[in-house]
């Protein structure tokens, strides 16, 4: 809510930005102990909302001890389900305690490229999403399209949820 052409679902939300992922030349990376370190970390920031705009192949005795203690310390978490058009689960979308997030383009039609199996709770837009990097202040350098941009507008929703009622928990979200 800047005025320069992007504004966030709950305006009123605190940001706690983590990275896990890197890349290098044309290669991206994303690994595990960096994402479990993440969620760590905003557990231990006593954050309301985790949104994981990311997706692991396997399932992790790590990756769920750490989704666990998340729910236990009352923490919504929200995550891409992936661009493969495919049935395949990605984690920690998979999990049972995790809201997956499917893509939907303009028309409210599934996006072509979102996954589509049981790990997906609800759809949001994913397609043509104007990105937060810009060029100068009323230049954006362009939009993509994901799950990964999807699982945002979502957990925007949760943090909206937890303004309206601080007490709500991980099951009523659901």
């Amino acid at each position: 809510d800047n005025g320069l052409g992007v504004a966030g679902v709950a305006p009123g939300a605190a940001i706690l930005p983590l990275k896990c992922g890197y890349r290098v030349g044309q290669k991206d990376f994303l690994p595990l102990s960096a994402v479990v370190q993440a969620i760590n970390e905003a557990i231990s920031a006593k954050v309301d909302v985790i949104n994981m705009s990311l997706g692991l192949p396997d399932d992790n005795a790590a990756m769920r001890v750490v989704i666990d203690r998340a729910v236990q310390n009352n923490i919504l978490l929200i995550a891409a389900v992936g661009n493969d058009y495919s049935s395949i689960k990605n984690y920690p979308a998979t999990y049972s305690n995790v809201v997956g997030v499917g893509a939907v383009d303009r028309s409210g039609r599934w996006a072509p490229y979102s996954n589509n199996n049981s790990s997906v709770w609800i759809t949001a837009p994913g397609s043509a999403i104007c990105g937060l990097g810009y060029k100068t202040d009323n230049e954006y350098i362009g939009t993509w399209d994901g799950t990964s941009l999807a699982a945002p507008a979502v957990a925007g929703l949760a943090a909206m949820a937890r303004q309206a009622d601080p007490g709500i928990t991980v099951t009523e979200f659901f």
